[in-house]
């Protein structure tokens, strides 16, 4: 019995150990995960406000040698005068809406449902992470330049965002779904198996258990 009570314990030190490192792993990657969203930002926001002589001189990085509000100003004055503030601020709304929850559903997808060569598919999305930037777009052009959708010419026209974005084709998008996935993977199995006794189906049970979840 001693020995026996030995080895468990050894068992569960090293079951301990192992979350400890997942968790400093998980921590890592978020944080990771967080200046790569937040980082282009703050770039934005530097260069506001900087001068153009320190926007030209490339010693000049992050800190401004000649703080200015100018180039705020008139961007400010030019968005008002062509109504281009609220057509970006109605463009952002609908496509962050959009990009919320179509990643919370292959996030769910991932976490909750799986299915033959849905790990696979999973890791495919987050390689595409590594895929320079370039690549995408060229790809993406030359696809909605030869296969229009639907007869949408979707090269000139926000629309063509709208559907990538749709499809889960947005540069972030593999990171969303990565943090959905892991979200819902941490919601106790019990509240799926308590929604689909109530006769609750998998759309019922996304969009009225996991999804509340979320906001409590």
């Amino acid at each position: 019995m001693k020995t026996n009570n030995a080895v468990l314990i050894k068992e569960n030190r090293k079951i301990k150990k192992l979350l400890e490192i997942g968790k400093i792993l998980r921590t890592f990657l978020l944080i990771g995960t967080v200046f790569v969203i937040i980082m282009p930002f703050v770039r934005i926001l530097v260069d506001a406000l900087k001068s153009s002589a320190d926007l030209s001189n490339p010693l000049v990085y992050w800190i401004p040698e000649d703080l200015t509000l100018r180039r705020i100003r008139s961007i400010y004055y030019q968005l008002l005068r062509e109504n281009a503030f609220y057509n970006s601020f109605l463009f952002s709304i609908v496509t962050a809406l959009i990009q919320v929850i179509v990643c919370a559903i292959y996030g769910y997808t991932f976490s909750k449902l799986k299915f033959k060569g849905s790990n696979l598919l999973f890791w495919l999305i987050m390689f595409s992470l590594v895929v320079p930037r370039e690549t995408l777009k060229v790809s993406s052009t030359l696809f909605f330049n030869f296969y229009p959708f639907l007869g949408i010419d979707l090269l000139h026209s926000l629309y063509g965002i709208y559907i990538k974005t749709l499809f889960g084709m947005g540069f972030y998008s593999p990171i969303f779904i990565y943090v959905f996935r892991q979200y819902f993977k941490g919601i106790p199995v019990e509240l799926e198996e308590q929604a689909q006794l109530d006769g609750a189906g998998v759309i019922q049970t996304f969009w009225r258990v996991m999804l509340p979840k979320m906001f409590e």
